[in-house]
């Protein structure tokens, strides 16, 4: 069943989205809303998603962080992201997630080679969500 807003089990959760659709990002806050996680910081850019990351810690009151990246990034893309999230001490354990509307194997196997944990299609939606706090369990 899925966690409801307020469920102490979700609250440990922190997700990050990093995605340059507003519609995609819109979707994937409402999906992890409605999963009941209540910490979700959305990044509109690549650029933003790196200078906060480099700039921060993660907070030690949430035991799971799940960073979201969209694979189709301008300037700074999800790849690069992802490679450089993965070699930073900080976030390098945080389970790490491709999103993308891209079905190529070639960009699935790209990913895992760069450290994503899961490669999902998009929009995020409550099956997927489901998954990715099945596997964090």
């Amino acid at each position: 069943m899925l966690a409801v807003a307020g469920d102490t089990a979700v609250q440990k959760y922190e997700f990050f989205v990093i995605e340059d659709d507003p519609d995609h990002q819109l979707i994937a806050r409402m999906a992890l809303e409605l999963a009941g996680i209540d910490q979700v910081t959305c990044f509109s850019t690549g650029e933003d998603a790196i200078a906060f990351f480099e700039q921060s810690d993660p907070d030690p009151s949430r035991t799971e962080k799940v960073i979201l990246i969209d694979l189709m990034l301008p300037a700074i893309g999800g790849l690069e992201i992802l490679q450089r999230l993965r070699h930073d001490e900080r976030w390098g354990s945080s389970t790490m997630v491709v999103l993308t509307c891209s079905t190529s194997s070639d960009d699935r196997a790209r990913s895992e080679q760069y450290g994503a944990d899961r490669f999902l299609c998009k929009p995020l939606h409550r099956d997927h969500v489901r998954e990715i706090l099945a596997s964090l369990r």
